[in-house]
């Protein structure tokens, strides 16, 4: 073994060691050189040197660039890991926890019949969530607002929305052929803390243009959902919550 053998398999290591569980990786072997940034840089630079090939070339920049990020104190440093984005983060929490995964047959789509042209497709619309429970359909789109927090009606999902939610409702029915309309339900999911009580909860409806309603889709309930329980619920993946929500829906639509 050379030194810049041993230098590699520290950053090896240190990878591992904060992003392994990334990939599923809980077994690694410690190394076998203590840490000493500045003798490890000079050896990644000596090399670097008399390197030509693309490939280690990057390698080598890659591991000094994992040097670089350390403190001398024992190869201890600080590191914080987040998201400015945190909309992203629950819609993919909802969706992992009440989604169907095969739902692109759901997704409506248009299309351009042009005049002496070939036709366009466009691109489909696609709906955050769809849960299946007992032979129904909801549709579930996770909205990452505040309202939770400020109880303030403007806090809401607006009519671009709510239209979108009927679309999905009615293209659901279309290619379903349900004998019913009243097997596809709607809703939007927004974040809350509880204090006690329930961790889901309704706050009411939105509604369409239509004077009349004749489908249950067509009202759009709002559900409140406790944060840290869904982030609980993603590593049990408890059944019983989509039972639960379906259950606030369907008694929200109905009254």
């Amino acid at each position: 073994y050379t030194l810049i053998t041993y230098i590699h398999e520290y950053c090896v290591y240190e990878s591992i060691k904060k992003l392994g569980w990334l990939y599923n990786i809980k077994k690694f072997n410690k190394p076998k050189i203590k840490f000493n940034k500045d003798l490890f840089i000079r050896c990644i630079e000596e090399k670097l040197r008399y390197t030509y090939d693309d490939k280690t070339k990057e390698l080598l920049i890659n591991m000094k660039a994992i040097i670089l990020s350390m403190s001398n104190k024992s190869g201890k440093n600080t590191r914080y890991y987040g998201t400015y984005r945190f909309e992203y983060i629950w819609e993919k929490m909802i969706d992992y926890c009440f989604g169907i995964k095969e739902k692109t047959m759901y997704f409506p789509n248009t299309f351009w019949k042009i005049h002496s042209q070939n036709g366009k497709i466009n691109s489909p619309l696609e709906p955050d969530t769809i849960m299946k429970l007992n032979e129904k359909i909801y549709v579930l789109d996770a909205k990452y607002y505040k309202y939770g927090v400020t109880n303030n009606i403007s806090d809401l999902p607006g009519t671009s929305s709510i239209s979108k939610q009927i679309i999905y409702g009615e293209y659901i029915v279309e290619i379903s052929r349900f004998e019913s309309k009243d097997n596809v339900y709607n809703a939007f999911l927004l974040p809350f803390n509880k204090k006690n009580g329930e961790d889901i909860i309704s706050i009411g409806m939105a509604l369409s243009w239509r004077k009349t309603i004749k489908c249950r889709y067509e009202k759009i309930v709002g559900i409140l959902i406790d944060t840290t329980d869904l982030i609980k619920n993603i590593s049990r993946l408890d059944k019983y919550k989509i039972k639960k929500l379906a259950s606030v829906i369907e008694r929200e639509v109905e009254s």
